[in-house]
């Protein structure tokens, strides 16, 4: 009869390095998996502060009685003012200005009882450095809308086209004055 005599140190060796493989692809795939989640986080919050940069513009842009674009800087004033306002809660809003200021959208908000606040509206100091705002431009069309062009800071590997954002908004009153 044979006694079992167990692995020689050759199949041992064979053993470890495929163990060793096998780990290696796992972890590779876990990093790789890993990256990819970071990434599809970024865009995300990315589009949430697009949205969030276009629904603000959007209401303020066709609500207003009159609009300025110079450079980089857009001014709306609320002649009559607008009631129930988000930013004025205790009284109308006279006047929104919108700016890019080192990496960030400031909104500056003048109220009927003469109240002002200045604040980021995305890409603030404590918010991630890649929702920084790169370009920000407004260009008046006609009289009655404004091109509004987003640039967000690449993120690694990412190319001019997908970081660069344009929309139009009308001006209400604007479009209804002028035939």
């Amino acid at each position: 009869m044979r006694r079992n005599q167990g692995f020689t140190l050759i199949e041992l060796m064979i053993a470890l390095v495929i163990g060793l493989i096998i780990i290696l692809g796992a972890s590779q795939l876990f990093v790789v998996s890993h990256a990819s989640y970071q990434r599809v986080e970024m865009l995300a919050a990315r589009q949430e502060a697009l949205r969030f940069l276009v629904d603000s513009l959007s209401l303020d842009i066709r609500s207003a009685d009159t609009f300025f674009v110079t450079g980089d800087v857009l001014s709306l004033s609320y002649g009559s003012g607008r009631e129930n306002d988000p930013y004025c809660s205790s009284a109308g809003l006279s006047a929104v200005e919108y700016a890019r200021d080192s990496g960030a959208i400031n909104l500056k908000v003048t109220c009927d009882n003469g109240i002002v606040s200045t604040e980021p509206l995305v890409g603030s100091s404590n918010a991630d450095a890649l929702l920084s705002v790169e370009e920000l431009v407004f260009r008046e069309l006609g009289g009655r809308s404004v091109r509004n062009e987003v640039t967000f800071n690449a993120l690694e590997g990412e190319d001019d086209t997908s970081r660069h954002f344009e929309f139009v908004v009308t001006n209400r009153h604007a479009a209804l004055s002028r035939n």
